[in-house]
């Protein structure tokens, strides 16, 4: 069945650290600890962090409200943000994997 062709396994954020074929061709390994796939990420930008996009990409090279965010490093952080992976669920029948 397609539930017996790999192995896949999760760190704790859900990404995928794991994937390997288990039949032909066997031990092809698409992800590990060093190359995750589907690693998501969530980014939160501030006014620091738009002033060179607006420099880089804004005709005039000028700062625009609109582009710029003036101000908001008063009530934004500049960061990256990744989940936390709660609960995985399989399908034995069909091989659907759920990641929470």
């Amino acid at each position: 069945t397609r539930a017996n062709a790999f192995a896949i396994g999760f760190d704790n954020t859900g990404a995928i650290t794991t994937l390997q074929s288990l039949k032909a061709p066997a031990n092809v390994s698409w992800a590990s600890d060093e190359r995750p796939l589907a690693a998501l990420v969530y980014q939160t930008f501030n006014e620091s962090d738009w002033k060179p996009f607006t420099y880089d990409y804004i005709n005039g090279h000028s700062e625009s409200a609109g582009f710029c965010k003036p101000g908001s490093n008063d009530y934004t952080v500049s960061a990256h943000w990744r989940p936390t992976l709660e609960s995985v669920y399989v399908d034995s029948t069909s091989g659907t994997v759920l990641v929470e």
